[in-house]
């Protein structure tokens, strides 16, 4: 059957993964790879650190394709950029893996299912796992030869589950990390804290005047959740907060918080130049023109001589001013209360006697911490902010209940005893071939079989699945978590302002005005920066003429962000369209006959060369209809703001669109 799949090796954190164009069902592809794994405990062993011995080779041709020499930046010419390779271009060939199959270049994350790729098998070298979809999960020495394929099911919602009773139990595992209980002294630390829970801060804290910023940069978030809903749903509980994907999140999710600030830029697509794990910004005009390298984020590519990646190496930083606490499983017992006492720990042995600002963060969740100059602790409660309705990287069993897996497991024994009796019937068909007296074969029966067969093996039912569960919560996540997102911005942009000296009005040697009119003709987001540390006063004038880079545009204040308070409040996602259309996209969008239904905020954005202004929303780049964009531009992020060590998210355009009529 033409049924296309994923085989996937993973090694040192990193996805090799090889496409499958046909015959990738279970009791196809799925059965070749598990019969390749030894069952004697001697010979598995060996084929394991054979298997890994070939990976270690492909991971040092990854680690020399991702150092790139210094050398190369400015010369503009297409050759060899990468450090161990006389011959290799600048681009990673799937030859230099030793497959010619490898799909594309080695990263920390994997191929998914969706409509084109139907199954996806991972040989986990790392925590000798085999997984299914990326959400059934066997021991790699333990799989059952015969009945693992049996205990694949599904959801009612189409996600793929395991059925316990077709595999022992000692062959089923998960990809959980697995964390020491906090330690008792750090519990008791938090209790003699006496810290007091505080609420924090969102866009309403913000003047109406300095809203934009803020809802920009939201905005961009949102885009970046939904881009890594879908992977951290699967992922995330299995990675350590030191791995350098984790880091690098962290990272990107501070840097777009802080809204304006030298960590994040905005730059023309177009000036881009891609390699591989890395790109050239291309900065200037003429004669003056420069490159900048930019790693992609979360690959790992750097300039040699650098660390890979542009998050700081360890798990306490400063950032914009900030104490940033990098942990796992925030949500766990125990983990806030520990993580709480270490900073305020930090503060008090580091910085005695000043007041600082702390963020605890693990991607899903945030909480804000202040330790004042004489002691006090105040904290946020644990805030989301990418909302996970379903972690797959979880046992079944912790995923649903007892009586729904007793329900699909019911269904899944129903389906095989029918394909049973329908090979004894091919039996009997051969014998009466054979002239041989069978039977009958009835209707009914062929339907029951046809039914078993699409039930029991095709996975039509599992098509976007993932994606669906993801997409169906979207306008609810937004709600959830945009606040959290909002609390983050004013942390730091209050930890910024606390930083900078008062101003007083009759301090100036010119009148505001004057300063207003001068800011808003900067065009260089160096200068642009640097004005915003000048003092308070320079910073909202800054604020209100928001540069969001070299790019010559300014986003300024409109009725819209002015007047924004939240994100709009969806209507039930699973409200079902049925009678009237237009009643029920009225219904869900919460809005009656002759009403718009709500609309993302639009920004007003001033072109630098003709001073132009006009109201848009901010969408993603290079998509549908929506192609009559400002310049005809999109944007990528930049994130970071060491020169040489910033990375761009990939795979994340954004672009200013006329609103849909």
């Amino acid at each position: 059957m033409c049924t296309r799949g994923y085989s996937i090796i993973r090694y040192r954190g990193r996805y090799y993964c090889f496409y499958i164009g046909t015959d990738s069902m279970p009791d196809d592809l799925g059965t070749r790879i598990v019969n390749e794994i030894p069952e004697d405990p001697q010979a598995y062993q060996a084929w394991l650190a054979t298997k890994r011995a070939k990976a270690a080779k492909w991971d040092k041709a990854v680690q020399d394709s991702l150092k790139v020499k210094r050398d190369y930046i400015n010369n503009g010419e297409d050759e060899d950029c990468s450090q161990g390779s006389e011959i290799s271009s600048n681009k990673f060939s799937p030859w230099q893996l030793h497959g010619p199959d490898v799909d594309r270049f080695p990263s920390y994350v994997p191929w998914f299912n969706d409509t084109f790729n139907e199954w996806v098998y991972v040989v986990d070298l790392d925590r000798e796992v085999f997984t299914v979809d990326h959400a059934v999960h066997f021991k790699l020495d333990k799989i059952p030869r015969h009945d693992w394929a049996n205990a694949l099911g599904f959801s009612d919602s189409g996600e793929r589950i395991l059925l316990p009773c077709f595999v022992p139990e000692e062959s089923i595992t998960d990809l959980l990390l697995r964390l020491d209980p906090p330690a008792a002294e750090n519990l008791r630390m938090y209790t003699d804290l006496n810290a007091k829970m505080v609420t924090a801060k969102d866009i309403n804290d913000f003047p109406p005047s300095l809203r934009h910023g803020p809802i920009l940069y939201a905005r961009i978030f949102q885009m970046y959740q939904r881009q890594q809903k879908l992977v951290l749903s699967h992922l995330l509980l299995g990675w350590e907060p030191s791995e350098l994907h984790f880091r690098e999140m962290v990272y990107a999710i501070l840097c777009l918080a802080s809204a304006g600030s030298s960590a994040v830029e905005l730059v023309y697509s177009q000036n881009l130049r891609e390699g591989e794990g890395h790109a050239f910004l291309s900065k200037g005009v003429e004669t003056e023109a420069t490159t900048e390298f930019l790693a992609h984020l979360g690959i790992g590519g750097h300039l040699e001589g650098n660390e890979p990646g542009s998050a700081p190496e360890g798990l306490m930083y400063w950032f914009q001013g900030a104490l940033v606490l990098v942990t796992a499983h925030l949500n766990h017992p125990g983990v806030l209360e520990e993580s709480v006492a270490q900073v305020a720990s930090y503060c008090r042995a580091k910085h005695p006697g000043k007041s600082v600002n702390a963020i605890v963060i693990s991607i899903e969740h945030v909480v804000l911490v202040r330790v004042y100059a004489d002691g006090r602790v105040d904290h946020t409660r644990m805030m989301s902010l990418f909302a996970l309705q379903t972690h797959y990287s979880k046992d079944t069993r912790e995923r649903y209940s007892p009586l729904a897996i007793e329900e699909k497991e019911r269904e899944a024994k129903e389906s095989l005893a029918i394909l049973e009796a329908k090979t004894r019937r091919q039996k009997v068909r051969k014998m009466r071939q054979q002239g041989i007296d069978g039977g009958e074969e009835s209707d009914e029966h062929r339907s029951r079989d046809d039914k078993a067969i699409l039930d029991r093996y095709h996975p039509a039912s599992i098509f976007n699945s993932a994606n669906n569960a993801v997409d169906r919560y979207l306008g609810r996540d937004m709600v959830a978590t945009e606040p959290t997102f909002m609390a983050l911005v004013s942390l730091l942009d209050a930890t910024a302002r606390q930083r900078l000296p008062k101003s007083n009005p009759v301090e100036g040697r010119l009148p505001t005005e004057i300063y207003r009119s001068m800011i808003a003709n900067i065009v260089d987001f160096e200068t642009y920066c640097a004005c915003k540390m000048v003092s308070r006063n320079f910073r909202d004038l800054c604020q209100e003429n928001l540069r969001i880079g070299n790019n010559a545009v300014t986003v300024i204040p409109n009725p819209d962000t002015r007047s924004y308070t939240h994100a709009p409040e969806p209507i039930d996602d699973d409200t079902p369209i049925d009678g009237d259309i237009n009643t029920s996209i009225r219904q869900r969008f919460g809005t009656r006959r002759g009403e718009r239904p709500s609309q993302p905020p639009t920004f007003r954005v001033v072109q630098d060369s003709t001073g132009l202004s006009q109201d848009f929303p901010l969408g993603a780049g290079r998509t549908g209809s929506w192609q009559h964009v400002i310049d005809e531009a999109t944007w990528q992020i930049i994130v970071g703001s060491e020169p040489g060590r910033r990375s761009m998210i990939c795979g994340l355009e954004v672009a200013f669109r006329p609103a849909p009529r």
